[in-house]
């Protein structure tokens, strides 16, 4: 089965303090072209991270929303005549409740919502924790070039490049 990919990694939409549409481009991101550019990682974690909040904001209000609903809607179908008529006089049972309350379009639409709020929160978490691996990586890179660049000055010799012997 083939998983499709969304466009996330080509280019994430968000909306600035001047309520201006804005692009970031994750691949760009996480490209290391220059070791020694960490102002532009610190300002892209900053980004992220304050998207990610914004998010994670979003999410957990379209929960609690989400969960004022299932209130609504168990308490409604609880008392819905029809669905005592249905189940023979009686109180509808649990599960039938949880039944009516999961197929209601209100349920169904906050819910979607929220599939969507944490499909973004997860993808700006994984952004930033990618970005936090490419941290890690440069300061590896950078430490490397210094190791080596003390090595041939200590020694005074040029490194060989690979496969000249």
């Amino acid at each position: 089965m083939a998983i499709p990919l969304n466009d996330y990694y080509n280019k994430i939409a968000y909306i600035d303090s001047q309520g201006e549409k804005k692009y970031i481009y994750p691949s760009n991101m996480l490209a290391i072209d220059d070791i020694t550019d960490m102002g532009r990682l610190a300002n892209n974690y900053f980004l992220v991270a304050n998207l990610c909040e914004i998010t994670n904001r979003k999410l957990k209000a379209l929960q609690k929303n989400l969960d004022e609903v299932i209130s609504d809607l168990t308490l409604k179908y609880s008392f819905d005549e029809q669905l005592r008529k249905d189940n023979g006089g009686r109180k509808p049972t649990k599960d039938l409740i949880d039944s009516c309350v999961h197929l209601d379009n209100k349920y169904k639409e906050i819910k979607d919502k929220v599939i969507n709020a944490q499909s973004q929160y997860n993808v700006l978490n994984s952004l930033l924790k990618a970005l936090i691996m490419k941290k890690d990586l440069m300061q590896t890179l950078n430490s490397n070039a210094r190791q080596e660049k003390s090595m041939t000055s200590v020694s005074g010799l040029s490194k060989i490049p690979p496969n000249q012997f």
